[in-house]
């Protein structure tokens, strides 16, 4: 048997004892590299596996600790509530006290607490001495009338104002300046009482029948909240001023609650009062009815009472926006029921919408202003279309019930 191969083989092992010191770290380097890649590998894998699940549950669960709500918190989401309701109870309740205010005579409405007509030469008598009353709070009057330029002339004179004064003396000039100066001194604004819707209409009442008289004194109420309103804006503007000549409103030209007019007519309109002393204001309950098509498309509705006038000043030209302002501004009224029998608060109201504005500069050698002292400043005529609200739940009790028959049947009409 030929042992030759064999041989050879333990001769190449035989030459390998020379390096044995390095077999063995070798194959340790080379088992302990096949274990450190797949514990790197299992390591990594734990560290992923810990991260999304271990730690992100602790962060999730650390942050739900922190955002957890207190036992309270559903007493505070109550409050919140509550709060928002009684904002929205508020709102509710002021709609209805706006509509709440003082009566010229607590005997007419519902009904009439006695048959006899007087009571409504009574509430004739009190309307105009509210106006009366709000001339002297105003420190309001007229320009110089005629007689009274005649008398400081010592002749008759009835052409001061019209286009035939060519004749006029240069000392008469100067003392109708003189004249005219000294009322502008000594008022603060210009107005007419007798220019004053229903003023003169309540002058010579004449009585038909209850029914008509009740709804005829219902309505010249409604005029002179509106009326009060425009008289408390201007006195509000100038309140700082010493006189005509320096305050911010120069004169009350007109206020009116006159049938639509067309819109040929423009504001034409607004100064043809003369003719319009009789009108008292209706409800509005389409939008053609009114003095002009509304922008806030409010017509009276089931809950609200819609009302139009009209108003033309002359203002200071830079007190524009400060009238403006002003006019719709909430204002203070005094209330102490319907029956005058409860006792005193005090309510806001802020009930005008400004519908359509014009205004003009003005010739104060004109006409209709040459008896007129507006100072220094430069004025303009400021012509005005404006909406009155009245919420039905806060005076409906109070309103008569053929007004409100006649109201319900107008907006059943126009809903049709």
């Amino acid at each position: 048997m030929d042992l030759s191969p064999i041989k050879k083989i333990f001769q190449k092992f035989a030459s390998l004892r020379d390096y044995s010191s390095l077999i063995i770290p070798g194959v340790l380097a080379i088992l302990a590299a096949l274990l450190f890649i797949p514990t790197t590998l299992m390591q990594h894998s734990l560290d992923s596996k810990m991260d999304k699940e271990s730690l992100s549950k602790a962060k999730t669960l650390d942050s739900l600790g922190r955002d957890t709500p207190s036992g309270r918190q559903w007493q505070v989401l109550l409050d919140r509530q509550n709060s928002i309701q009684n904002d929205a109870n508020k709102i509710v309740q002021l709609a209805e006290q706006s509509s709440r205010r003082e009566l010229i005579s607590y005997d007419v409405f519902p009904a009439p607490k006695e048959t006899s007509p007087r009571l409504f030469g009574q509430f004739g008598q009190k309307y105009r001495a509210a106006i009366d009353a709000w001339a002297l709070n105003l420190k309001a009057r007229s320009c110089p009338t005629q007689a009274e330029l005649s008398k400081s002339l010592n002749r008759s004179f009835t052409t001061v104002g019209s286009n035939s004064d060519s004749g006029l003396q240069e000392t008469d000039k100067i003392i109708i300046d003189h004249v005219c100066r000294e009322v502008a001194q000594s008022v603060k604004v210009y107005f007419d009482p007798a220019n004053i819707p229903g003023y003169k209409t309540w002058e010579n009442y004449e009585y038909s029948d209850q029914v008509k008289a009740v709804e005829d004194c219902w309505y010249w109420q409604i005029a002179y909240w509106v009326i009060e309103d425009c008289f408390q804006t201007v006195k509000t503007l100038d309140a700082g001023s010493a006189n005509v000549l320096d305050a911010p409103v120069k004169r009350i030209v007109d206020i009116g609650f006159a049938a639509a007019p067309s819109s040929a007519q423009g504001s034409t309109a607004m100064t043809q009062s003369a003719s319009a002393k009789a009108e008292k204001p209706g409800y509005i309950t389409s939008l053609r009815a009114g003095l002009t098509l509304p922008l806030t498309a409010r017509v009276s509705n089931d809950r609200l009472d819609i009302v139009h006038f009209r108003l033309s000043v002359i203002v200071s030209a830079k007190a524009v926006p400060l009238f403006l302002q002003q006019l719709c501004t909430g204002k203070e009224h005094k209330f102490r029921g319907f029956n005058n029998d409860l006792p005193e608060k005090t309510f806001y109201h802020n009930q005008i919408t400004i519908l359509k504005c014009d205004f003009d500069a003005i010739n104060p050698e004109d006409n209709d202003n040459k008896l007129y002292r507006f100072g220094s400043d430069g004025v303009v005529k400021l012509d005005l279309f404006c909406g009155y609200i009245f919420d039905k739940n806060g005076y409906d009790d109070v309103k008569p019930p053929s007004v409100k028959n006649d109201l319900e049947s107008r907006l059943a009409k126009a809903n049709q």
